[in-house]
């Protein structure tokens, strides 16, 4: 249920933007899913795991970008070599 009257992307766009000004909104992506204020403790706890764990992986993915772009930056493509 939508109280805001707000389509998915607006509604994500909205707790971004909230979230940007430090307001603390957790969500969760189970049957339910949602956003919602933390009650207690271990719900932040929770949330905030679950988003360190996202982190974790989006960095690692770009480690492994980077990296790539390093090797490319050190090579020269065939035009190049043709020229």
């Amino acid at each position: 249920m939508n109280l805001l009257n707000l389509n998915e992307r607006e509604l994500r766009e909205q707790v971004a933007a909230e979230r940007n000004r430090g307001v603390i909104i957790c969500s969760n992506t189970d049957r339910k899913g949602g956003y919602f204020k933390p009650a207690n403790r271990e719900e932040l706890q929770g949330f905030y795991n679950s988003m360190q764990s996202k982190a974790t992986g989006i960095f690692k993915a770009l480690r492994s970008a980077r990296r790539e772009l390093r090797e490319f930056e050190g090579q020269q493509s065939i035009e190049d070599i043709k020229k």
